[in-house]
C-alpha cells in the first residue's frame, strides 16, 4: 500500500512511503536542492529550543495518543489504528495537510515527527554516537563513517509500541528497505 503508486488513488495528500535511503536522499538533493536532515537536525526539530529533553514533539506528557500521533494504538486490532485510510487489516498514513491533529506538533510547528511514517535520516547507524558525545557536541553527524545500516527516526503508524515514537528513539536499518511504514522529509538551507 504504497502512497506514491497509481492505486490506490486520492492518496496525494499523503506523504510518500516504501521508498529506499538512496531514493529519498536523491529526491532531496535533486528535486528540492536540499538533503535528508542529520539525526542531530532531526531530533532538534522534535524537540525544540528548550533545555532538557522533552520524551516527545509535544513534551514529556500526555502519553501518545491518535490526537498526537499516527500509530497503532491499538496493536494492530483490524481497523483500530491512528489513521484515517484503511492499509490490510489496520489504519494507513494520514495526510500531510490534514487540519485536525495539532496537538503534536513539535515547537517548531512541524507535524508527524512521532508517528504516520518513520524517517530515513542523512547518517550511518552506530549505536554509541550518541556516547561519543557525552562531553557535548552540538551536530554529532555521523554521515561520514559508512557502514552497513542507515539510521531511522520518529516511529510509524505501524507501529503497536509508543516508545517507537519517542525522540530519542533510532535504529538502523539496510538502506535498501523498503516498507508502507518509511518514508523522509528533507532539509534545505534558507
Amino acid at each position: 500500500f504504497y502512497n506514491w503508486s497509481a492505486d490506490p488513488a486520492d492518496r496525494e495528500s499523503h506523504p510518500v512511503n516504501g521508498i529506499t535511503w538512496e531514493d529519498a536522499q536523491q529526491y532531496c538533493l535533486h528535486w528540492i536542492g536540499g538533503s535528508l536532515p542529520t539525526e542531530a537536525q532531526w531530533e532538534k526539530a522534535a524537540r525544540g529550543p528548550a533545555p532538557g529533553f522533552p520524551s516527545y514533539p509535544w513534551g514529556d506528557s500526555p502519553a501518545p495518543d491518535c490526537d498526537r500521533g499516527n500509530f497503532d494504538v491499538n496493536a494492530s486490532l483490524p481497523g483500530d489504528g491512528c489513521g484515517e485510510v484503511q492499509y490490510g487489516t489496520g489504519a494507513g498514513t494520514w495526510p500531510v495537510d490534514r487540519s485536525f491533529s495539532l496537538a503534536g506538533v513539535s515547537p517548531y510547528g512541524i507535524r508527524d515527527l512521532a508517528g504516520n511514517l518513520e524517517e530515513w535520516v542523512l547518517d550511518w547507524y552506530e549505536a554509541d554516537v550518541y556516547d561519543d558525545c557525552a562531553g557535548g557536541c552540538t551536530n554529532p553527524a555521523n554521515v561520514g563513517q559508512p557502514g552497513t545500516l542507515r539510521v531511522i527516526r520518529g516511529g510509524a503508524f505501524t507501529m503497536d509500541n509508543p516508545a517507537y515514537l519517542r525522540a530519542s528513539s533510532r535504529y538502523g536499518i539496510g538502506p535498501q528497505f523498503r516498507a508502507y511504514g518509511t518514508g523522509f522529509r528533507c532539509v534545505r538551507g534558507p
